[in-house]
């Protein structure tokens, strides 16, 4: 058995249910599976390249959004979507944010201590 050495998570992921939404450039299905401060897991059915960057519009149903610029960090395959006449991939998207601006850091804060 292999032991790994995990260290703990620098930032608190919160779940987000079904209060706030996430939308990609060029990705239909897109939902937020859980989120901290310093990024962001989503299942999309759009293949995202590991190390790219991507604007997240990240928003409430009041109409907030935020669009921070993060780099997706993991990437994999966890099943298929049936949609009205096909079926898609849906992959898992693990995402850190990068170089966020004083009103999206309020966002993310305040989003979370909603959620928690």
């Amino acid at each position: 058995m292999i032991k790994r050495n995990h260290k703990p998570r620098e930032h608190t992921r919160v779940k987000t249910g079904d209060r706030y939404e996430a939308k990609l450039l060029l990705a239909d299905d897109v939902s937020i599976k859980d989120i901290s401060s310093g990024g962001i897991l989503l299942e999309t059915s759009k293949r995202l390249n590991i190390n790219s960057k991507y604007r997240v519009q990240i928003g409430d149903r009041n109409s907030k959004k935020i669009k921070p610029l993060a780099v997706v960090i993991r990437e994999s395959l966890k099943g298929s979507i049936k949609r009205k006449y096909e079926t898609a991939p849906l992959y898992e998207v693990a995402m850190k944010f990068t170089e966020l601006t004083e009103n999206e850091r309020s966002f993310l804060n305040d989003l979370i201590v909603e959620l928690r």
